[in-house]
This record gives C-alpha cells, structure tokens and sequence, in this order.
C-alpha cells in the first residue's frame, strides 16, 4: 500500500461573501460621501445626520479591514467589489465611472486616516 506523500494544507480561502460585504459598506460610505458633498455644495453646510451617517459607515470600514488584516489586499477588494456595489445601486452602472471611483479613492483615503489615527492612539 503505497504512503500518500504529505502536503502541506492549502491556506483558508477567504470567503467571497466578506469581499461582497466589504464592496457593500465600501459603496454605502461612498454614497454617504457623495449625500455629504451635495449637502455642503448646496447650502455650504453639513447636517449632524449626514456626518453621524458617514462616521458610521467609514467605523463600519474599520472594522472589516481589523478583521481581514492579512488575510486579503483589503484595498483592492474594496475597490474592484466596491465598484461593483456602487454600480448596482446606480441601476446598473448609470454614473461615470471616474466620479464612482473618486468617491471610492476619498473613502479610502478616509479610512485610511481613520486607522492611523486608530494605531496612533493605541501606542
């Protein structure tokens, strides 16, 4: 009886439905962003609600990517399903791309101010 050779096991394969949640809350801040912005333009202000919305959604951000750290390119993920999300709720991609990926950029670049923030004050 011949001795199977040993293989290492494979790494856990990161589930497709985190990278669709992370797409999700990726565009629902996004969207906030964009709500925020359209609120600031027209009457130069911000509502509490508005903020309150934003701030939620980029903690909501945070706490995914505490929660995927090193097992996938958060930032990536983010992006291309982020994208994806986006797009559905613009009925299937009725926006210039370009303005859905700027809005993407800016949330990241949020998040990313958020979390090094975050590490900062836990030193």
């Amino acid at each position: 009886m011949p001795i199977p050779a040993l293989v290492p096991a494979p790494a856990p394969a990161i589930e497709p439905e985190i990278e669709r949640v992370i797409g999700e809350a990726t565009a629902a801040a996004a969207a906030a962003l964009a709500q925020a912005l359209t609120e600031h333009w027209s009457d130069g202000g911000l509502s509490f609600k508005a903020k309150k919305t934003g701030g939620d959604l980029v903690a909501e951000l945070w706490k995914l990517r505490q929660g995927t750290l090193g097992e996938l390119d958060f930032e990536s993920v983010a992006r291309e399903q982020g994208r994806r999300a986006l797009a559905a709720r613009c009925n299937g991609g009725g926006y210039p791309a370009t303005q859905g990926d700027i809005l993407i950029d800016e949330t990241l670049r949020i998040l990313n101010q958020v979390t090094a923030t975050m590490r900062a004050a836990m030193k």
